[in-house]
């Protein structure tokens, strides 16, 4: 028993020592890698928001703040009216 793991020891002791080198494909393909990572990662993550929620949410708000337009004009107008009606009613008077 003692044999078998002084001889495993040993290859664990050689490996370590001498794995300090890189073989020729490893460093452009961990750079690629990463790379690859990283162009991912913002990519996705910078897209637009497409989903149908969304979009329904952007055209509710559309819609919303055409209503509060098409109200603001129309109360613009009767104010109008009122002092027209006002001014008309005080010359009729003279």
């Amino acid at each position: 028993m003692r044999a078998i793991s002084s001889a495993a020891g040993g290859m664990l002791r050689a490996r370590l020592r001498g794995g300090a080198r890189w073989e020729d494909w490893e460093l452009p393909c961990y750079v690629t890698s990463f790379l690859t990572v990283v162009i991912l990662g913002v990519g996705l993550n910078a897209k637009p928001d497409l989903t149908l929620e969304t979009w329904a949410h952007q055209k509710a708000l559309e819609r919303l703040q055409q209503q509060e337009l098409a109200s603001a004009e129309a109360q613009a107008e009767f104010v109008i009216m009122m002092n027209n009606a006002h001014e008309y009613k005080m010359r009729n008077r003279e």
